[in-house]
């Protein structure tokens, strides 16, 4: 089974931000559940126009918020019982959600190096790698919020699948 993990620069000024002080490209970090990109799970805004309002969210990536994205997309092949728990992990989370939010403090947690653990928070790639570890798979030896998305970028457990557009990548998935 394979299991993809989308990095993607949503061009925001949160964004650009968090790329200043990471000197990584893209910062933000979804999982999905299949090439097309059509079941995408992360924690970001809930509304695409509000950052301050944030928490779990079934993504859409064809939504214009994402579509002017540069991305890397990247794979990992799980068994079957490891994919099932990553979802068992997600579908958690989602019937929850309300319980849930963004981890705006973490944030600041990873700059200064020192691990903000917030019950039911988190921030895109604490998530992602949360999720990964459900299923057995660990993307870096650090704890899951202190990692940046260059962390989990560089794991030797994903396969780099493709680079550029966001939406010239949707658009070739999408005749597939």
């Amino acid at each position: 089974m394979e299991i993809y993990i989308v990095f993607a620069d949503t061009k925001t000024v949160l964004s650009k931000s968090i790329s200043l002080f990471t000197d990584y490209p893209y910062s933000h970090c979804s999982l999905a559940f299949d090439s097309r990109l059509t079941e995408v799970y992360s924690f970001g805004r809930k509304r695409p126009a509000n950052p301050f309002i944030g928490g779990f969210t079934k993504e859409d990536l064809n939504h214009p918020f994402f579509l002017r994205s540069e991305c890397e997309l990247f794979k990992c092949t799980v068994s079957e019982t490891d994919g099932q728990q990553i979802r068992r992990m997600i579908r958690s989370v989602e019937e929850n959600q309300h319980l849930y939010g963004y981890n705006f403090l973490g944030l600041f947690g990873v700059l200064l190096q020192k691990e903000i653990v917030r019950e039911h928070r988190f921030f895109c790639v604490q998530f992602v790698a949360e999720a990964l570890r459900a299923g057995g798979v660990r993307v870096a030896a650090k704890p899951a919020g202190l990692l940046r998305p260059e962390d989990i970028a560089r794991s030797h457990e994903l396969e780099l699948v493709y680079s550029g557009p966001l939406s010239a990548y949707l658009s070739a998935a999408a005749v597939i």
